[in-house]
């Protein structure tokens, strides 16, 4: 989830070569706005100088913009806020309210830039962090800001830094980053920045090729200088995984991003690793500080612990349930205890996670409460280029409960901040250790002391009765031993196909099950999009029809979505339709019926009506894509 307050808080400091995703952009930026308000002026001497956001430039000219654009994208932003935000409540804000106090300035508003603003605030008034209205000369200015700046290849925690002295903390570095050819490793911190004691991320980023020097402290160890050259790098963020613990009996993950396809590879790769010899008696997933990720990740990951409906995503439109196939490898770890780590900076599919494991007696949690900022947000582009970043989906628990402003209460409270420890005197690890040598979390099976599948109890006399009978008492066990690990090994390989196929017949057949049920309003709303691609006829006769034609497939599509915007598209193209078809004497004289007619409330509401359309059919796709993963 790459959000506004994900990046005021924990900042990758350098920019990727690659083209990055536009919210990913808009999210850096806001940050950087954002950071100016964080902190307190009642004592500024004591604090550190707060950042100052960039200019962002506009043009001489102010940029017009006509009525019936501004009304209509008002009236698609606030319809979309009120069909689709996730909170019903919207933050305690009377949304109907708002838009009432704010509509009377839209047509008062100068030029593009003002009226930009105003949706801006309106915006700005559900105080949610991660629904925002941007306009295109933020999205230009992002774009130019990539283009010249670069880092030093490492992500930064933020949260702490208010005053001279405190530490910017190292969560990362990324692979073959200057960060990491200087020797910089995760739990270091960051104390200045070119001898400034108020280490901000801002300084630390600046053109590629430049060189900024870093006072950094690592736990236990002095401060030392490092003087780093700046460059464009990919941001990567690969898991860490090792066996640790006396005889590396335990299996520890560090997922600092639970998205992308190589992240996907690397939990892949490690859980395969993890069931070779010898075998686990704990496994122990560390998401501090985790503030990324996407359902594509985090649904392969729980499938090597859970199987079957595990909770539901959900929108205003109503609940999708999460239906979870087991991964091949998991009978491997049916039954390892699991430890889950999280700080106050795990969020999104993190959070996640840790809920969902705690939730279904799979993990226990250790480590400080989460925040709840686990939803999901979908971008929405406007005409012109302008985009809304709107709060959609959420998590439901299994009993009910949401995720969402609640967040994961561990099952061992730890206050302490982890970073300032060196990792085999790590809080956290440590109380995971005795969780999982004491005995497993509640509702799970200890590996040694679980009851031998018949098979085994078979091959194993079968085996040892044939190595007998030759004679070879001295042989016997070694040739057992291996004969029977062998068997082991090929049943749980079976064992998971055969339950992976079935999982995946049980799968397609529930989809094909709700594909029947919805596939009137699936037509529907593919019919409704090829003609929401057609012109306006110009004969007023096939013109009626195909306006009723876009009203009757809309309220097939979604009805409850559609109805009011199909109706306001009737009230108001009875009349534009009478002035398109209307004799003037004179082009003047047909402008100025335009506006006192009210023909021009037609192309808000046909703007309207299309862009409910196609969040519509985007919130049915969503839903049918979590059903597929």
């Amino acid at each position: 989830m790459g959000t506004k307050q994900e990046v005021a808080t924990v900042w990758t400091d350098t920019l990727s070569a690659r083209p990055a995703p536009t919210m990913a952009r808009v999210a850096v930026f806001l940050a950087m706005a954002l950071v100016a308000a964080t902190f307190s002026l009642a004592a500024a001497q004591e604090l550190c100088p707060e950042p100052t956001p960039p200019e962002i430039p506009r043009p001489e000219t102010p940029l017009a913009i006509p009525e019936d654009v501004r009304i209509g994208l008002f009236n698609s932003v606030t319809e979309a806020v009120r069909d689709f935000y996730l909170f019903e409540d919207y933050n305690g804000v009377d949304w109907e309210v708002v838009t009432a106090e704010f509509a009377p300035f839209v047509l008062e508003t100068a030029n593009a830039w003002e009226f930009y603003d105003l949706l801006d605030r309106m915006v700005g008034t559900l105080n949610d962090p991660l629904t925002t209205f941007v306009n295109p000369l933020v999205l230009e200015a992002i774009a130019a800001q990539e283009a010249e700046y670069g880092g030093i290849g490492a992500l930064l925690d933020r949260g702490g830094v208010e005053r001279p002295g405190e530490a910017l903390r190292v969560v990362a570095v990324f692979p073959d980053s200057p960060a990491e050819a200087a020797g910089l490793r995760s739990r270091d911190r960051i104390l200045a920045v070119d001898g400034d004691d108020c280490p901000r991320v801002e300084i630390i980023r600046g053109p590629a090729e430049s060189t900024v020097r870093l006072l950094v402290a690592s736990p236990d160890e002095d401060p030392r200088e490092v003087a780093i050259k700046r460059g464009t790098v990919t941001a990567r963020i690969l898991p860490e995984a090792r066996r640790i613990g006396p005889g590396g009996a335990y299996a520890y993950l560090r997922l600092v991003s639970l998205a992308g396809e190589e992240t996907l590879r690397g939990i892949e790769q490690a859980m395969d690793a993890f069931t070779t010899p010898p075998p686990l008696e704990g496994v122990i997933l560390d998401v501090r500080g985790t503030r990324s990720g996407a359902p594509g990740v985090l649904l392969p990951l729980l499938s090597y612990f859970l199987e079957g409906e595990i909770g539901a995503f959900y929108t205003r439109a109503g609940d999708s349930p999460i239906e979870l196939p087991p991964a091949p490898l998991k009978p491997g770890f049916d039954q390892v205890p699991v430890v889950v780590l999280v700080d106050e900076a795990t969020i999104a599919e993190a959070e996640q996670l840790a809920a969902l494991l705690q939730a279904h007696g799979r993990a226990q949690v250790v480590g400080q409460p989460t925040s709840g900022v686990t939803r999901g947000v979908r971008p929405l582009d406007f005409v012109g280029g302008s985009l809304l970043q709107l709060t959609v989906i959420g998590l439901r628990l299994p009993d009910g409960s949401v995720l969402e402003r609640a967040g994961v209460t561990p099952d061992v409270l730890i206050e302490a901040d982890w970073a300032e420890f060196p990792e085999q005197d790590d809080p956290y690890l440590l109380k995971a250790f005795e969780l999982l040598t004491a005995g497993p979390a509640p509702g799970t099976a200890l590996v040694h002391g679980a009851t031998p599948h018949p098979l085994w109890m078979i091959a194993f006399a079968a085996i040892l009765a044939r190595a007998q009978g030759d004679g070879s008492t001295e042989q016997v066990p070694a040739e057992a031993a291996a004969q029977i690990e062998q068997l082991q090994r090929l049943n749980v390989e079976l064992l998971a196909e055969l339950h992976h196929v079935r999982s995946e017949r049980d799968n397609l057949e529930r989809l094909v099950d709700t594909l029947v049920q919805q596939a009137d309003q699936m037509e529907a709303s593919r019919l409704l999009l090829i003609e929401l691609r057609k012109d306006l006829p110009e004969d007023r006769a096939e013109a009626e029809l195909y306006l009723e034609r876009l009203r009757g497939l809309g309220l097939v599509a979604d009805p409850a979505r559609l109805a009011n915007p199909a109706t306001r598209l009737r009230e108001t193209s009875e009349v534009f339709l009478d002035w398109r078809h209307a004799e003037y004497p004179s082009p003047e004289e047909r402008n100025r019926a335009f506006g006192e007619t009210g023909a021009y409330g037609f192309s808000a509401a046909f703007a309207n009506y299309h862009n409910a359309a196609l969040l519509s059919v985007s919130n049915r796709l969503d839903a049918l894509l979590v059903l597929l993963e």
